[in-house]
Formats: structure tokens, C-alpha cells, sequence
């Protein structure tokens, strides 16, 4: 899943059991974000346990032909695979969403 983030082309993982956005440290700085800079101290339970994210608000993200502004998100504290698109920012979407296989359609 692709999203334009503030100019910069950001690839996600679209996680269920993730409620906002997080985003790598090396995605932050992509967008012009310096995650050595940033204060974490919004605690997340994961299935390896806890870890630590910065609070940050996203500009601009496109997802698709919708552009939504100043976005709540986190940055992880530690570099991580990929960055998260969770439940909800789809709930964005009032008209729902679908996946099928390897494809999400949202219905705006």
C-alpha cells in the first residue's frame, strides 16, 4: 500500500492490529522529519511487547485520488520493516473499505 506523505512516496503495511499510523525512523526522514529530535513517549503494546513512538502530525497524506491534512501519526522509536497504516485512519473512509487477496479498495 502507497501513500504520499508530504511529497514523499511512503509504502505501508496495512496492519489491523495497529490503530494509527507509525512510520519508520527512515520513512520520518523522507518526509523531513528528524526522529533523533523527537520526544517518545506514546507507549504501544505490540506482540513483542511494549515499545515507544514520537507524536507527530502529518501535513498532507494522499492515499489514492483523497488528500486528508494534518494527520495524527507516531514514529517508532526503533527502525522497524515498514511503516504501519492501521484501523484508524480507514475508519477515514466512511464509506468503508475492502480487502480482497493483495488489494484494498476504499469507498470514500
Amino acid at each position: 500500500l502507497e501513500a504520499e506523505i508530504d511529497g514523499a512516496l511512503i509504502r505501508f503495511l496495512l496492519d489491523t492490529g495497529a490503530s494509527g499510523l507509525i512510520l519508520t525512523p527512515r520513512d520520518a526522514k523522507r518526509i523531513g522529519l528528524n526522529p533523533d529530535g523527537l520526544a517518545y513517549t506514546q507507549p504501544y503494546e505490540t506482540a513483542n511487547g511494549q515499545v515507544f513512538g514520537a507524536p507527530v502530525r502529518i501535513k498532507t497524506l494522499r492515499l489514492g485520488d483523497r488528500l486528508f491534512h494534518n494527520i495524527p501519526a507516531s514514529i517508532n522509536g526503533s527502525e522497524m520493516g515498514q511503516s504501519l497504516m492501521g484501523m484508524r485512519f480507514l475508519e477515514r473512509f466512511t464509506g468503508g473499505y475492502e480487502v480482497r487477496g493483495k488489494t484494498l479498495t476504499v469507498y470514500p
